[in-house]
Formats: structure tokens, sequence, C-alpha cells
């Protein structure tokens, strides 16, 4: 546990650092002090990844959790979804919405305000009409 503390409080306090390379330096840092990550370490990444605009790798990241069989928050897979239409991809989102329910997680009022906001972002007002 000694090593993971410099990690933590290292990707906690470096304001500067480019919060996606501090996101995946804390799941390196777990992995090597011998800690699993957890759905709240996964979702702090999904959010990196979503941030900069990268859904190959916020999807992916999804999956792991996924395989892993951990239970996760329709608040990842609206993260997910929105990465998917701030990239402009409608279909792409509503696949993973259709997922969230697949998974048996009820969609929400967060989660349907995520997705206007990023379609009207993207100026993607028939595409939300599709969603909604």
């Amino acid at each position: 546990m000694k090593l993971l503390k410099p990690c933590v409080s290292g990707f906690l306090l470096k304001r500067e650092m480019d919060y996606l390379k501090g996101a995946v330096n804390w799941l390196k840092c777990m992995a090597v002090a011998g800690v699993e990550p957890d759905s709240v370490n996964y979702n702090a990444v999904i959010r990196a990844y979503n941030v900069k605009g990268n859904v190959a790798d916020t999807e992916r990241r999804l999956e792991e959790t996924r395989v892993k069989r951990m239970v996760m928050s329709v608040a990842t897979y609206t993260a997910v979804s929105v990465a998917c239409v701030g990239v402009g991809d409608v279909p792409r989102a509503e696949r993973w919405l259709e997922q969230t329910l697949h998974d048996d997680l009820e969609l929400n009022i967060m989660t349907f305000s995520a997705i206007v906001d990023a379609c009207a972002k993207r100026v993607q007002s028939s595409s939300c009409r599709v969603l909604a």
C-alpha cells in the first residue's frame, strides 16, 4: 500500500497535469500496488477519455468493466453515450443507451439531459428527437 499513496496524491494534486494521463496512471498505480480498481476508478478514467473526445477508449474501458462483471451505474453508460454524440455518432450513442437497458439499468432524467445537451452542442436537433 505504500506504493499507492504517492500515486493517489500525485493524481489528486497535479491540476496542471493532463487529466487523462492522471486517470490512466491511477489505474496503473493500483495494479502495481495489487489493488483491484472498482467502478469509481473506472468512472474517472471513462470520464477522462470522454473529456478528450476519445470514444474508442471510452468504450474499451466500459467493455473492460463488463468483462469483469463489475456493476456500473447509468452515469457510466451515459458518459459513453455522450462521448459518442460529442463526435457526431448518434447511432453509436443509441446502441449504448440500448445496452444500458439490456444491462437492467434505468435511464433517468440526467441521461436524457446529458444527451440533449451533447446533441445541442453538435447542433443535431433531429438526432435528439430520435434519442428522446
